[in-house]
């Protein structure tokens, strides 16, 4: 009797199916909204945006990737990286938080650009994020 609920229980505690896995680089698109923090009519939309996620192996934190990131006045997009996201994971839903994060343009740091209160949830088919970024208030939903 014991033998069969020992191999029950290491079989319940190993399926990991349902478990989100970041050790491969997921990507997503979808839309971007921008509101400026001191005039929430000024808004902005952008369809069509590329965000990844990929866990890093030295922290257990998320990196996330935005392609083509473009802040109104800006003359030309960028790719950002944004590491360290903080994460926890429950089933097949991983949920990202991130008090301050400085995202790198290539290699450079851009402390300009400072990532404040990111919070967002994660499964293999969607993306859904909050944060704060340079006076505005942004939201993403983005499908794989």
């Amino acid at each position: 009797m014991f033998a069969l609920l020992a191999c029950l229980f290491v079989a319940a505690a190993c399926n990991t199916e349902d478990e989100i896995s970041f050790k491969t680089q997921i990507g997503y698109r979808g839309t971007l909204d921008m509101h400026l923090l001191a005039d929430p009519s000024q808004s902005y939309t952008y369809e069509n945006v590329s965000f990844e996620l990929k866990s890093s192996t030295e922290d257990n934190t998320l990196t996330l990737w935005i392609y083509d990131m473009q802040f109104p006045g800006m003359p030309m997009a960028i790719d950002m990286t944004l590491p360290g996201i903080g994460y926890t994971s429950s089933g097949d839903t991983a949920t990202l938080s991130a008090d301050e994060v400085i995202p790198y343009y290539g290699e450079r740091p851009m402390e300009e650009r400072k990532i404040t209160a990111l919070r967002g949830t994660a499964t293999a088919e969607r993306l859904t994020l909050t944060f704060e970024c340079m006076g505005y208030s942004l939201s993403y939903t983005g499908t794989k």
